[in-house]
């Protein structure tokens, strides 16, 4: 299969680099789990240190990198979607957990 013209070919080292950065991300996103901010907003830090690391990974290594209506809508729906299945469950388990 051949790349298309608008992709480049990525030599090893940036693809060291990118591991490197996930890597980095996610000591990142361990640290701000352990210091102690709370649980929202510890859980927000969190998910966007992740959120982060996804479009790291979307676009460099999986090479989501074309524009246009329909990617920038699969996008939006996907970050309302997580966004959703993440927020909802953990505000509902904090308010939950209040009364103990």
């Amino acid at each position: 299969m051949q790349p298309a013209e608008t992709q480049t070919p990525t030599s090893q080292g940036a693809h060291l680099l990118i591991v490197g950065v996930q890597i980095v991300l996610t000591l990142v996103a361990v640290l701000v789990s352990r210091m102690g901010l709370g649980v929202r907003l510890g859980g927000v830090a969190v998910m966007g240190i992740a959120a982060v690391n996804g479009a790291v990974v979307a676009t460099t290594l999986l090479g989501v990198r074309r524009a246009g209506t329909i990617v920038s809508g699969l996008i939006i729906c996907t970050l309302v979607l997580i966004a959703g299945l993440l927020f909802w469950p953990a505000w509902d388990i904090a308010m939950r957990a209040r009364v103990f």
